[in-house]
């Protein structure tokens, strides 16, 4: 019999594969609640790791397993809100806490009080912020194209339109408490296969645009990583660290980057690794896995 942790392993790398929104890293409150044999509902304190607009990622105490349901409340100024799930699996550890990936069991728009674009929205995506509008604090997630990165990595705001104040407002990056030092789990092994143009093709293709951007490289076993980009583009990036990152190297990484903001990691390749000349640092080529994801 196949033992159930490469079960839930699995379920979760598919699960991964077929992400349909962003991921914010943000330390939300909430309480879950589990029924027990008995039938009588439980409740208990937890925290969100990541929330997305389908579901979330939760640091609890409590051991549950794939297909079960529970209910998640989250108390927020206004009214409290509740949403039935299901466990999709565990996806990691957060010191003594265990990590489930659940998902709603209905549309529930809103839920996180955060707006989340289409995963495809802008073709021309390089990074992506949670902003929150200075004048009424609306926040959403930004797809920011290589430009607008580096115009945001100079500025650390953007000036858009806001649909609530019906203007253009200025907006800044959502302060949160991060989640740090989490036990990844592997990438889809097909999604890291390479494809045919990946050696090369795939790294030229896209504009490029030189910029100074602060990001954060998380590598299974390994303590974050700060880097600065050196130049980015629509596929990915290059990034100068005083760490070396074997080429081949699955990490998840954050751009752009702030240690006190709610940051959004995706999953990226380790193309290339090339010494600094006269310094002790590396030049890092990575491309992001959706390069590599099969389109409808």
């Amino acid at each position: 019999m196949m033992a159930t942790g490469l079960i839930n392993r699995r379920t979760a790398m598919a699960e991964t594969a077929k992400r349909r929104s962003d991921r914010v890293l943000i330390t939300l409150p909430v309480s879950i609640s589990y029924r027990k044999a008995e039938g009588r509902p439980l409740w208990e304190d937890a925290s969100t790791v990541t929330v997305s607009e389908h579901g979330a990622a939760i640091a609890t105490k409590r051991v549950l397993n794939p297909g079960q349901e529970i209910m998640i409340r989250r108390f927020r100024e206004s009214a409290p809100r509740e949403a039935a799930c299901k466990v999709i699996g565990r996806t990691g550890t957060q010191g003594e806490l265990n990590i489930f990936s659940v998902t709603f069991l209905k549309n529930e728009v809103g839920f996180w009080d955060i707006y989340f674009p289409p995963i495809d929205a802008n073709p021309e995506v390089a990074g992506r912020a949670l902003l929150n509008c200075k004048t009424c604090g609306t926040r959403k997630i930004v797809h920011l194209s290589p430009v607008d990165l580096k115009a945001f990595g100079d500025n650390r705001q953007v000036s858009m339109p806001c649909d609530k104040c019906k203007k253009s407002t200025i907006w800044v990056a959502a302060q949160g408490d991060t989640a740090k030092h989490l036990d990844l789990m592997p990438a889809n092994a097909d999604r890291l296969a390479p494809t045919p143009s990946s050696r090369g093709e795939n790294r030229r293709r896209h504009r490029r645009v030189a910029a100074e951007v602060a990001v954060c490289i998380r590598e299974s076993g390994l303590d974050d990583d700060m880097a600065v980009t050196s130049d980015i583009s629509r596929s990915g990036l290059c990034f100068i660290s005083s760490r070396r990152h074997q080429a081949g190297a699955y990490i998840q990484v954050a751009v752009p980057y702030s240690p006190t903001a709610a940051n959004i990691f995706v999953e990226a390749r380790v193309m290339h690794v090339s010494a600094v000349p006269s310094e002790s640092r590396y030049r890092h080529g990575i491309m992001y896995l959706g390069e590599n994801e099969a389109k409808p």
